[in-house]
């Protein structure tokens, strides 16, 4: 990022309570005037968001609730809800209805489904075959949401960098602007 756009921005002082603050500090960024650029640096830099399936339920402690629920319990339901029906439907559609069909269609989107997941998976130099596990990551990460919603609910807060944020603290910092849709409440 160049100094003179970061300059004409708020700066840090914006994104204080946002806990989606890395993609509204590009969001900021983006307003003030800085253009993207996609750089393939593959080789030479690397990031693992989690390094373990334990890493990766506390790490969605916050974001479930905060970005995918925007603060509200029934908001995290629908959109867990959509979520699922999304990402598992090619594989319902191969459930014995005695509708061909939708098993052809389910057939072929699976396909298509898993193969370009263990595309991506080879062109990072991963092995293919943990695409296979596609829909089990799926249900996982529905699970990880709606336990983040009930975390809120319990705490009265989300859990972030060791501090408990009562809801409507980090309610009122929302600066994210979900490409869905307006502002996050």
């Amino acid at each position: 990022m160049r100094r003179s756009t970061f300059e004409k921005t708020p700066e840090f002082s914006y994104l204080k309570l946002e806990v989606a603050d890395d993609v509204s500090f590009g969001q900021m960024m983006k307003r003030a005037g800085a253009r993207c650029s996609v750089v393939n640096a593959r080789g030479m830099i690397a990031l693992t968001f989690y390094v373990s399936v334990a890493a990766m339920a506390r790490g969605c402690k916050k974001a479930g609730f905060a970005v995918v629920g925007r603060f509200s319990h029934a908001s995290l339901i629908a959109a867990t809800l959509v979520y699922l029906g999304l990402e598992l439907a090619p594989f319902a559609a191969l459930l014995p209805l005695g509708i061909p069909g939708p098993r052809a269609a389910g057939a072929v989107m699976t396909g298509v489904l898993l193969g370009a997941t263990a595309l991506v998976n080879r062109s990072f130099g991963r092995p293919a075959f943990p695409a296979l596990l596609a829909p089990l990551g799926t249900v996982l990460m529905a699970y990880f949401f709606l336990r983040s919603g009930y975390l809120a609910w319990r705490r009265g807060g989300v859990a972030w960098r060791g501090t408990l944020y009562p809801t409507d603290l980090l309610r009122d910092g929302v600066r994210f602007e979900p490409p869905w849709g307006g502002r996050s409440p």
